[in-house]
């Protein structure tokens, strides 16, 4: 069920198997350090370029970087769906919920060992923890194009938390119900938000109300 990698060829390549043989969606938690460059992954674009879905979650600090940030956001625009968290210490690299790869030690100031894991109990908990964080994370490409919501905004997201009917948030913010409901799919989409209710509460969270 787990297999150890050792040495910075063995886990390059590893890495690279890993992600040239997902189908369908690779998962990641991309924090330092780093055994290449943190600004070039041209496999990622390879993916993306044939339709394999990529999330990569990012811990903040490590986009701190003008450099690094605009090469995530280059991966965005290539279609990879990126999010953050303010604080992520832990790496990981999950292909098609069948395979993936961790540090041996999340605390190591090098890459130099980690673990292959192979549809296991263990990896279902790694895929669980991915999911659980990715709910918490902000997408970084909202937070980019929105910045700070306006006023308006602020007022239809406490009231979608309340759980105002559209006619009733319609009259308050003098809005026509098309307009209400186009904003609405936004900022739903911005927040990754299935419900409205869930929109209103993702906005608190983030503290965006």
């Amino acid at each position: 069920m787990v297999e150890p990698v050792e040495g910075q060829d063995a886990l390059r390549h590893r890495a690279e198997q890993l992600q040239l043989g997902a189908q369908q969606e690779v998962l990641a938690i991309d924090c330092p350090p780093y055994f290449d460059s943190p600004t070039d992954n041209p496999i990622e674009f390879q993916l993306l370029a044939r339709g394999v879905e990529c999330r990569v979650l990012y811990d903040a600090p490590g986009l701190e970087s003008s450099t690094r940030m605009d090469f995530v956001m280059r991966c965005v625009e290539a279609g990879e769906q990126a999010r953050s968290l303010p604080s992520v210490r832990m790496k990981m690299l999950v292909a098609d919920r069948r395979c993936a790869m961790i540090p041996l030690s999340f605390e190591a100031t090098e890459s130099t060992a980690a673990l292959w894991i192979r549809p296991s109990p263990p990896l279902t908990a790694l895929v669980t923890c991915f999911d659980l964080l990715w709910e918490r994370a902000t997408p970084l490409a909202a937070a980019r194009a929105t910045g700070e919501l306006d006023d308006r905004d602020r007022e239809l997201l406490a009231l979608l938390a309340a759980g105002a009917k559209d006619a009733a948030i319609a009259r308050s913010l003098g809005l026509t119900p098309r307009t209400m409901t186009r904003r609405i799919a936004q900022l739903m989409t911005e927040l990754n938000a299935r419900t409205r209710f869930q929109g209103g509460l993702q906005a608190a969270r983030r503290g965006r109300l």
